[in-house]
């Protein structure tokens, strides 16, 4: 909890007093974020005194109701000219802090102009204008991916995944992956569910009203961030609120990482009880990728798991893979889960998971994203 969190963060503050020189300068800049300007020394030597410095950090234990946590850090470092402002050396150490922890944290990354990963990190800040020129001119579609049912007990309703994609000036289509980390990294993800579930409900609506069957579930993604946002969630509140279309067979399914789950476990619950009281569903995507899995699995009250798809597409050839999925799928039976396997790419997978008994595939097998037409 957060009073857990402040108590951790007073005694790291602590520790790093402790191991600067006075003529040095500390600074908590925010949250989890820490300043030190070592004065009058070389670069060489302060980054050997940061050296010394993680490693104090590495051997840190807190603890708390009897649990033992470690911790570690991921550090930007920046020589300090004349020539430079403030701003630039802090929006420096920033951007090479960012590459630490970008290229596997609890590590140090020294900033240079010509930096392969601080090239990359200022080619995701190019991208914070393109995701806001697109948000505002309509430069957003969706793409749907069915889900199918591998037993005829299952194949009730239709239901899909559906997909976010940007549209480049050309009209070309940009994959999620070129923009979608620079909108987490800038708060912009939020923004984009946002944008995603109010057009999904309007085109349902809109085709509810032009006599169209909409009855099947559609899965949304949803971002981390907008988790732990009460203003994003007091926004589909109110967009839930406006809308008949499940009264009329169209049920939501949001779907969440396990990854942002156990990170805003406290967010993610309350906001799966209070939407799941207006009819949705939810779906725990990438299930395996996480460190604890099965501990946070009893306490979500979902409905779908979604087997990750790293251990579904070389099941058939692996059999440590194939043990992984059989096992997912087990556990997710016991609980009264339907289990979704991703990345069903050829017959063989598909008929291995069929075998296994999981209950719902996923894949260019079955289909591939294609424009949603609704």
């Amino acid at each position: 909890g957060h009073y857990a969190g402040d108590s951790m963060l007073l005694k790291v503050t602590d520790l790093l007093a402790a191991e600067i020189k006075p003529r040095d300068i500390i600074s908590r800049v925010s949250g989890d974020e820490f300043a030190i300007i070592y004065h009058d020394v070389s670069f060489d030597d302060a980054l050997n005194a940061m050296n010394i410095l993680m490693d104090k950090i590495r051997t840190f234990t807190f603890l708390h109701e009897d649990v033992t946590y470690n911790i570690t850090a991921s550090v930007g470092m920046v020589d300090i000219s004349n020539e430079q402002s403030m701003v630039d050396v802090l929006r420096k150490a920033d951007s090479a802090c960012f590459a630490a922890k970008e290229m596997g944290r609890d590590r140090i990354h020294c900033f240079s102009d010509d930096d392969v990963e601080l090239v990359q990190r200022r080619g995701e800040m190019q991208w914070v204008s393109r995701i806001q020129h697109a948000l505002a001119n309509e430069r957003l579609v969706l793409f749907s991916q069915p889900i199918v049912a591998t037993q005829e007990k299952n194949n009730t309703v239709p239901h899909c995944e559906l997909l976010i994609r940007m549209l480049d000036d050309n009209g070309e289509i940009i994959p999620p992956g070129a923009f979608l980390p620079a909108a987490e990294r800038y708060n912009l993800a939020a923004s984009i569910d946002i944008w995603t579930v109010t057009h999904v409900l309007q085109r349902l609506e809109a085709a509810h009203k032009a006599d169209e069957d909409i009855r099947g579930v559609y899965g949304i993604n949803l971002s981390g961030q907008s988790l732990g946002d009460r203003r994003f969630y007091e926004k589909i509140i109110e967009l839930i609120n406006q809308t008949d279309i499940f009264n009329n067979g169209a049920i939501i399914c949001f779907e969440i990482t396990e990854t942002a789950a156990i990170t805003n476990l406290h967010s993610a619950l309350h906001f799966i009880n209070e939407l799941r009281t207006f009819g949705c569903l939810f779906a725990l995507d990438d299930f395996g990728s996480g460190l604890s899995s099965f501990a946070y699995l009893k306490q979500m009250p979902i409905d779908f798991l979604k087997i990750d798809g790293q251990f579904v597409k070389d099941c058939v050839t692996n059999s440590v893979n194939l043990e992984i999925v059989n096992s997912i799928n087990g556990i997710g039976q016991v609980l009264g889960l339907k289990t979704v396997a991703e990345f069903v790419e050829d017959k063989k997978i598909l008929v291995s998971l069929q075998h296994i008994g999981v209950d719902f595939v996923q894949g260019y097998e079955l289909g591939r994203p294609e424009l949603w037409q609704y």
